[in-house]
């Protein structure tokens, strides 16, 4: 997406464990080792949205159009800097760009609706759009899930095109 800015928000350069434990502690009202423990955590299920919908490292500098120090800069020049770099960015977002947006966010809210129906399992499932067209595919058991993901697509989808790219397991 041209238009998006990639940001990533890091505290280094004031101990950077000890700033976040800090905050975490006051936010948090915790003690220091189950700020600690929080801290381990939500940084490990950040990396592994990260990994899992982009698969990116997200340790990774040129993951990132603008790395910014909260510690450094505080929190009101970092919104001003990214209210700018996002201004910068204002005359890539084509109605191309928009469309191929909105249609890459349809996709995601199908493969999310599809993820968590409660009458599925699709572990292999891909949701993927492009040239205008979502595709689903992955291993399906039934012609039962092939019926309910046909619902589940008319439902989230509407008159979008969708191609179900499903095969079912022998």
């Amino acid at each position: 997406m041209p238009y998006c800015l990639r940001v990533r928000l890091v505290a280094p350069l004031v101990a950077p464990l000890e700033a976040r434990l800090e905050r975490i502690m006051a936010r948090q009202q915790l003690g220091k080792e189950a700020a600690r423990r929080l801290i381990v955590q939500v940084d490990g299920e950040r990396a592994c949205y990260i990994k899992a919908n982009y698969g990116k490292d997200w340790n990774l500098e040129e993951v990132y159009d603008l790395t910014l120090n909260t510690a450094t800069l505080g929190y009101e020049r970092v919104g001003e800097t990214l209210v700018a770099a996002l201004k910068d960015r204002d005359h890539l977002a084509t109605p191309e760009a928009r469309a191929n947006l909105a249609g890459r966010a349809l996709a995601y809210r199908l493969k999310a609706r599809v993820a968590t129906a409660t009458r599925l399992l699709v572990p292999t499932l891909e949701v993927s759009f492009q040239e205008g067209i979502i595709t689903v595919s992955g291993i399906i058991h039934t012609s039962k899930e092939l019926h309910l993901i046909q619902e589940i697509a008319k439902e989230v989808c509407g008159d979008h095109p969708v191609r179900l790219d499903l095969h079912h397991r022998l």
